[in-house]
């Protein structure tokens, strides 16, 4: 019976990787076997050379067809092998006692290290993260010791908000580099996959919340300019609220590079419930063209006959009382 239930996750996490290891034997030697397409290749360029000597000019063609979709398949075969061979551990597979020895390490650099047995996770939290002044919270993480036989890397981890403060425009999203739950791990993939294989649980705990800790703008989900922000309406970039202005007609919600103001009121509006002068272009609500605009211009452009006969009231009014007069002192 084991002592305890990080002891027992060492006996797993040590079972695990002996999985790890075997499979990878397994694939070396099965690549190693294919590579009998190199024989293969050298069959076809002899038999191809041999053709063209006698004559034989179609199956001389076709063989070197047939020796090119080979080299493909080889040069393919080769680079798979290469790719696995870099994956070779770089040292024996750690006991029981010295995984145990990392996850205690992990208890003292974290404060705590549990295992869900359940769910076969090693789990630890970081601190509060913050993160150009956005308050992103504490995150576990949880190595999954399940998936940890088949291939160590993603996503044999998850990284959970404990006190989640997610983008306003995507609550899947609690970290500018986690996305339900995954971490975009960018460069340090490899790194956190080498630490794996090589049984370094304290490594890998450390270099997730380095990058938990770190903020890279051209890899995030949401940026964190806009993370509490709101859309525009009209072009549909993210601003603080503050810097948001809300249309007086419609209440849609407008960056600065969006907004309209009128000339008459100084109220913003959207496009759709401002429009121009056509003569000078200023910009007027409804209400304001109501009282301003006479015959389609503004105050300021209107024809002047047009302004005169709308400051007299009736035009046919003046003349009547002048012809009047005149008749009175006859």
């Amino acid at each position: 019976m084991h002592r305890c239930p990080l002891a027992k996750a060492a006996c797993r996490l040590h079972a695990a990787l002996l999985s790890y290891r075997r499979q990878l034997e397994r694939n070396l030697t099965n690549t190693h076997l294919r590579l009998d397409g190199f024989s293969y290749c050298q069959r076809m360029l002899h038999r191809g050379d041999l053709a063209y000597d006698r004559g034989w000019l179609h199956a001389a063609r076709l063989h070197r067809q047939i020796l090119a979709s080979s080299i493909t398949e080889t040069i393919c075969q080769l680079d798979a092998w290469r790719n696995h061979l870099k994956q070779q551990p770089s040292a024996l597979v750690p006991t029981p006692r010295q995984l145990l020895a990392e996850l205690e390490q992990v208890t003292d650099e974290f404060g705590s290290c549990g295992y869900a047995g359940r769910d076969h996770e090693l789990v630890t939290a970081t601190g509060p993260i913050e993160l150009e002044g956005v308050t992103l919270g504490p995150f576990e993480i949880r190595l999954s010791l399940a998936a940890a036989g088949t291939d160590w890397a993603y996503p044999c981890f998850r990284v959970v908000a404990l006190d989640p403060n997610p983008a306003c425009c995507d609550h899947t999203v609690c970290h500018p580099h986690v996305n339900d739950s995954q971490l975009c791990t960018g460069d340090g993939t490899a790194t956190i996959r080498q630490a794996l294989i090589d049984g370094r649980i304290s490594d890998f705990f450390l270099i997730v919340r380095s990058i938990l800790e770190t903020y890279n703008p051209d890899s995030a989900y949401v940026s964190l300019r806009e993370w509490d922000g709101s859309p525009c309406t009209s072009c549909g970039e993210y601003r603080d609220r503050d810097d948001l202005y809300s249309c007086r007609a419609c209440e849609d919600d407008l960056c600065g590079s969006c907004v309209e103001f009128c000339t008459g009121c100084e109220e913003p509006f959207c496009d759709w419930h401002i429009q121009g002068c056509p003569e000078c272009g200023d910009l007027y609500c409804a209400d304001c063209r109501d009282r301003r605009f006479v015959d389609g211009y503004c105050e300021h452009c209107a024809p002047e006959e047009e302004l005169e006969e709308t400051e007299s009231g009736d035009p046919q009014l003046e003349p009547s009382i002048h012809l009047e007069s005149c008749h009175v002192l006859a």
